[in-house]
């Protein structure tokens, strides 16, 4: 977990969710993990083989619904497929190039300015906002021109920008905003549906339950902006499939609530990640990392330098020596630890 910001762990769980599920139920799918090997990037399959060699200079996201990543290369960016073939040349001179949303339109900054770019290449809306971020199921898109509000596919406001920041639109139908320096939710009108009054507020679970903090702690509310579990954790995340959420306690260390605000997993870990859907949870104890399971029992024990969530294919990028590889959910390495840095396997489907 390498000293990840707690935010900044949030955000990145919900941005990348939302661009790119890693289910594969629906339809034929092999998995391909993007790899690094001395300062190149490339995909790797479920063997450790190259599938795409390592020639890219970076990459920004994943394969989108359209079959297409961003890579860059030379310095300019575009869109390769899953054999790492240019469909769209390295031709953008942007700053960083996000993956595809469902509407065919992906983010991207050039010069500090953000707009979007269609599937040819070309900008669908020119660079001007301050910030973007990806199209929302509802056909909307945060983006801020000193504030922030929501735009359609055409650029044009729909929510004027009118709020000190906003994040993107979850499946409720609610977005976080903020105004004089309170959170809330609006909906997608740009009405307050739960009025600003929280110091923080964090993603959306499953559940319909939201983390907040007010007052320097923080709790849950619903959707109706009522509190289910009373702020008293200094730190709260999101709750997993399994009922379970973290929280940090007084004395520094994390542990799991129940829906109920009650400790199902006493706080005693060092740091956090939260349940992957084989029911397996990251943490840390005394500098190093494994997984524990619904009980708080150590499943895989605490001998990694660092460790990711485990994907929808069964294992999870792991970190020892400077290395990292693969494990699976016994701890076994099923890619041995070669690479310089990885991420996680993704479903292709073809």
């Amino acid at each position: 977990m390498q000293g990840r910001n707690f935010f900044f762990v949030l955000c990145c769980v919900v941005f990348f969710a939302h661009l790119f599920p890693d289910g594969a139920s629906a339809g034929r799918a092999s998995y391909l993990a993007a790899a690094e090997m001395n300062g190149k990037w490339g995909f790797i399959n479920a063997k450790g083989e190259w599938v795409v060699p390592p020639k890219f200079d970076d990459f920004s996201g994943f394969f989108s619904a359209n079959g297409l990543a961003p890579a860059k290369s030379q310095g300019k960016w575009g869109f390769i497929n899953a054999k790492g073939e240019w469909v769209i040349p390295p031709k953008l001179n942007c700053d960083v190039v996000r993956g595809f949303a469902a509407n065919g339109l992906a983010t991207a900054s050039s010069q500090g300015k953000w707009g979007f770019i269609n599937a040819k290449g070309e900008w669908a809306i020119p660079p001007k906002f301050d910030s973007a971020g990806p199209f929302a199921a509802n056909g909307l898109a945060a983006a801020s021109e000193k504030k922030s509000g929501f735009i359609n596919a055409k650029g044009e406001w729909v929510i004027p920008p009118q709020f000190d920041t906003v994040e993107d639109f979850a499946s409720s139908g609610l977005a976080m905003a903020e105004s004089q320096g309170k959170s809330g939710f609006i909906n997608a009108k740009g009405k307050w549906v739960i009025p600003p009054q929280f110091d923080l507020a964090g993603p959306f679970a499953a559940n319909g339950l939201i983390s907040v903090r007010s007052h320097g702690k923080w709790g849950f509310i619903d959707t109706k902006g009522k509190w289910v579990i009373e702020p008293r954790f200094d730190l709260a995340g999101p709750f997993a499939a399994n009922g379970l959420a973290p929280a940090a306690a007084n004395n520094g260390k994390w542990g799991f609530i129940n829906t109920k605000g009650k400790w199902a997993i006493p706080p005693k870990f060092d740091n956090f990640v939260a349940f992957a859907e084989n029911g397996l949870a990251a943490a840390k104890s005394q500098g190093k990392e494994g997984f524990i399971n619904a009980k708080g029992e150590w499943a895989i024990p605490p001998q990694f330098d660092a460790v990711e969530d485990f994907a929808a294919n069964g294992w999870a990028g792991a970190e020892t020596g400077g290395k990292w590889g693969f494990i699976d959910a016994k701890g076994r390495w099923v890619i041995p630890p070669k690479f310089d840095e990885v991420w996680r396997f993704y479903a292709i489907h073809r």
